[in-house]
């Protein structure tokens, strides 16, 4: 078991209309649901589907191995940049704690490579939507 209840994380790819990606993965009744939205798609044609407890485990083997847990509590902002890229990631655990981080032309350690990690787990299950 993973431990991940819920899994939110999105990013601005451009300021363009559509430049947001963002991730879902939930947990409910022991089935996961996953909510995918790439750069330049709208919401309401965002790909939704089921997940395995192994893409779970995937995921949360991600949010190890970068050290995700250390970004909690991140909230930071270059006020300097009027239209700049952001960052919002939230995680839910079975055991109660939480992952809260939030940036704005600022981000923690290994945000780069865990973000370029889980475009790469959540796209091998995207199918684009007409």
């Amino acid at each position: 078991m993973t431990g991940i209840r819920f899994l939110s994380f999105s990013y601005t790819v451009n300021t363009a209309c559509y430049g947001d990606v963002y991730y879902d993965l939930k947990r409910e009744n022991e089935e996961y649901t996953v909510q995918i939205c790439p750069d330049g798609v709208p919401s309401e044609k965002a790909f939704r589907c089921q997940a395995d407890a192994h893409f779970a485990e995937e995921i949360a083997a991600l949010l190890r191995q970068y050290k995700v847990s250390q970004w909690n509590g991140f909230h930071k902002v270059n006020k300097r940049i009027l239209d700049g890229r952001s960052f919002t990631l939230v995680v839910h655990f079975e055991n109660g704690k939480d992952i809260h981080a939030h940036g704005y032309m600022r981000y923690p350690k290994n945000y780069r490579e865990f973000r370029d990690a889980i475009d790469a787990c959540f796209m091998r299950l995207y199918v684009p939507q007409e």
